[in-house]
């Protein structure tokens, strides 16, 4: 079903949002859906001075050196070696 309407998750909800995994986990330490994650402090460190996103959202470089140390041709083909083939399921389906 579509994610994207009121009450999927419960009747009770009547506002719902969509974001990615890191952006909720970011809300979720900031405590609240109504900062301004760009400008806003999520909260305090152990030392009392602001944490912004910006300090532990990593950079494109840190993101380049993770995928070129990790994501391997090797392992790009294993991965998506049968990615046509689909379930058992979709193996039924009769097709020309």
């Amino acid at each position: 079903g579509n994610r994207n309407f009121e009450g999927r998750v419960s009747p009770d909800v009547q506002a719902n949002y969509l974001a990615s995994p890191p952006l909720v986990v970011a809300h979720a330490l900031a405590g609240t859906v109504t900062k301004d994650l760009t400008t806003d402090p999520l909260g305090e460190g152990s030392d009392g001075k602001p944490v912004y996103l910006r300090d532990i959202w990593p950079t494109s470089a840190e993101i380049q050196e993770f995928i070129e140390k990790n994501v391997t041709r090797e392992l790009f083909a294993r991965k998506y070696a049968d990615v046509f083939k689909g379930d058992a399921y979709w193996q039924k389906v009769k097709a020309p």
